[in-house]
C-alpha cells in the first residue's frame, strides 16, 4: 500500500473520531439533565424486582419461577419476530420433568411426539 494513502486514511479516521467526540460531548451536556430526570422517573415507576434479558426457554422459565415466588419480573426480548430457523423445540425427558416441577406440564401431553425416559 502506498504510504500517502495510508496517511490519508489515518488522518481521515482521526478527523472522524475527533468530530464524533466533540459532537457527542456537546449533545450529552445538553441532554444530561433531561436524561437524568427521565431515568429517575422511570426508576420511580418501575415495579420490577428482577429484569431478565432474553425471553427464550430459559429466560421465560426463570421469569415464571420468580413471579410465582412473588417477585415482580420484567422480561426483555430483543426481537419478537418469528425466527428464520427454529431452535429449542425438541423436548428432552429432563425438560418435561422441569415443566412438571414448574407446574407447566398441562397442555403438553398431546403435543408433538412422545418421548420416553
Amino acid at each position: 500500500m502506498d504510504m500517502a494513502f495510508t496517511h490519508v486514511c489515518l488522518w481521515t479516521l482521526l478527523a472522524f473520531v475527533l468530530t464524533w467526540t466533540v459532537f457527542y460531548v456537546t449533545n450529552r451536556k445538553k441532554k444530561a439533565p433531561e436524561l437524568a430526570d427521565a431515568a429517575a422517573e422511570e426508576r420511580r415507576d418501575s415495579a420490577a424486582d428482577v429484569i431478565i434479558v432474553g425471553a427464550g426457554v430459559g429466560g421465560s422459565a426463570l421469569a415464571y419461577s420468580l413471579a410465582k415466588d412473588g417477585r415482580r419480573v420484567l422480561a426483555i426480548e430483543r426481537d419478537m419476530r418469528e425466527p428464520e430457523r427454529m431452535m429449542g423445540e425438541f423436548m428432552q425427558p429432563g425438560g418435561r420433568l422441569m415443566l412438571s416441577k414448574l407446574g407447566l406440564e398441562v397442555g403438553f401431553e398431546n403435543v408433538g411426539s412422545p418421548s420416553q425416559g
